[in-house]
C-alpha cells in the first residue's frame, strides 16, 4: 500500500516548475530570475500579501491577482492588480511587467533577462506606480546526482519604494531529483532575507509559499496551461 500511495505521488508530481512568484512574473518569492516559461504558456492566479511585503502606501495585509504571458520564447508579459484601500473604500491598482531574455542559458553561460515592473501608469508621476522596478538579472542552473541548484544574482532600481528591488539581489533554489515539481528557495530582496517552497501539481496547478523576511507568511496558488497543446516537462 505505501507503495502504491509512492507511485500515486510520483505521478501526481512529475513535472519541472518554473514559479511565478508574488509579482506575477517568473522567478524565485519576490525577485526575479533569468528562467523563461516555455512557449506559449499562460499563467494566471492569485496570491496573499502581508504588510511587510508591499510598499509603506499599503499599510495592511492585502492581496493580488495575475496573468502572465509568454507569447514567442524571448517575451514574457504579465498584468497584476493588487487591491488598495482608500478614505472612500477600496480599488485596485493595476500594473503591468515586461521580460526579455537576452541570453539562454549555456553548459559555460548563465542566461540574462532584463525587465521591468509597473512600466506604466494613467496617472501622472510616479507616486501611483508603487511596484515599479527595472532590472536585469543572471541565473545559472547547475546539476548534480539529478538534483538542480540554481544560483542567481541581480541588479535593480526600485525608486522610492524601499520594498522594490533597490540593489543588488540575489538566490538560490533546489529541486530535489525525488520530487523534481518540488522547489525551496531561500533570497535576498535587496532588502531582506526570505525562505519557501512551491510545487506543482497535475500538470498546472501551482502551490507556492514564502517566510518574507523569515518573519511573515506570504503565499498564493496559480493555473498554469499551454496554449499550443503541445506536451511540456
Amino acid at each position: 500500500m505505501n507503495k502504491l500511495y509512492l507511485l500515486i505521488l510520483l505521478f501526481v508530481l512529475n513535472f519541472s516548475v518554473r514559479s511565478q512568484p508574488i509579482e506575477g512574473m517568473t522567478g524565485l518569492m519576490k525577485i526575479p530570475t533569468a528562467e523563461m516559461q516555455v512557449d506559449g504558456t499562460l499563467m494566471f492566479g492569485a496570491n496573499y500579501l502581508p504588510e511587510a511585503i508591499t510598499p509603506e502606501q499599503f499599510n495592511y495585509n492585502t492581496s493580488n491577482y495575475f496573468f502572465n504571458i509568454t507569447f514567442i520564447p524571448f517575451i514574457e508579459f504579465a498584468y497584476r492588480s493588487t487591491f488598495i484601500e482608500w478614505s472612500g473604500g477600496r480599488n485596485q491598482d493595476r500594473s503591468f511587467g515586461l521580460r526579455l531574455c537576452l541570453l539562454k542559458e549555456t553548459k559555460l553561460f548563465p542566461s540574462l533577462v532584463v525587465g521591468g515592473n509597473d512600466l506604466y501608469t494613467s496617472n501622472p508621476g510616479i507616486e501611483s506606480r508603487y511596484f515599479s522596478s527595472l532590472y536585469g538579472v543572471a541565473t545559472k542552473n547547475i546539476e548534480f546526482h539529478k538534483n538542480i541548484l540554481g544560483i542567481t544574482l541581480g541588479i535593480g532600481s526600485g525608486g522610492k519604494q524601499a520594498q522594490n528591488l533597490n540593489g543588488v539581489f540575489g538566490g538560490v533554489s533546489l529541486n530535489p531529483a525525488i520530487i523534481p515539481s518540488m522547489r525551496l528557495m531561500a533570497e535576498y530582496d535587496s532588502h531582506v532575507f526570505s525562505a519557501g517552497a512551491e510545487v506543482l501539481i497535475l500538470k498546472h496547478i501551482y502551490l507556492f509559499g514564502m517566510a518574507y523576511d523569515l518573519n511573515y507568511f506570504a503565499g498564493g496558488v496559480a493555473y498554469r496551461i499551454y496554449l499550443n497543446n503541445r506536451k511540456r516537462n
